[in-house]
């Protein structure tokens, strides 16, 4: 059945606490985690310095990287951590994101020795996180210019808020139609 609003906080709560690995990412990073993700935010003002994170699982994914690592650091809001998690990559993954490491300074690399999965390779990336929000971008997914930026002030301007999250639309390889997903906001 549906959930009311008290046990909708109760179940993202839930879900929050059992899935980061330990007290102190929770404490320490981002959007999903700050305040525990449920609890009422700290209001941000104009003049508070606000930083965001995007975090990049990878695992064979070498021919999205380059675009994908592209649009995470030209941001129109600043973005201070790329950070890509390689999740045991056995394509030219790492040669790419290195490469573009001496492009793009707030690019970060994560290796994992071994395949583990797209949920530990984002809590590789929270561990080592420091901003004030965190967004979990996947390397195949295409992300607009503005994304930080809209994101941020969405937060800004519902400083009680604790997740922001956006419309989407999928891509068919075969055929290239793009199903979009906009109605969602209706």
């Amino acid at each position: 059945g549906a959930l009311g609003p008290g046990q909708i906080s109760s179940e993202i709560e839930k879900y929050v606490n059992s899935t980061f690995t330990n007290q102190s990412a929770m404490e320490n990073n981002g959007l999903a985690i700050k305040n525990n993700a449920v609890i009422e935010s700290d209001s941000i003002s104009d003049n508070d310095e606000v930083t965001m994170a995007i975090i990049m699982p990878n695992y064979n994914h070498a021919h999205y990287l380059e675009n994908a690592i592209q649009q995470a650091c030209e941001q129109t809001y600043p973005v201070n951590e790329v950070i890509v998690v390689d999740d045991g990559s056995t394509d030219n993954s790492v040669e790419i994101i290195t490469r573009l490491q001496s492009k793009y300074k707030n690019l970060k690399l994560v290796k994992s020795p071994k395949n583990e999965g797209p949920m530990r390779a984002q809590h590789h990336g929270l561990d080592l996180c420091s901003s004030t929000y965190v967004a979990m971008v996947a390397v195949d997914d295409v992300i607009n210019p503005d994304f930080a930026e809209k994101n941020i002030l969405a937060l800004k301007r519902n400083p009680k808020a604790a997740i922001s999250f956006s419309n989407y639309a999928t891509l068919d390889d075969e055929t290239n139609k793009i199903n979009d997903y906009a109605y969602l906001n209706s």
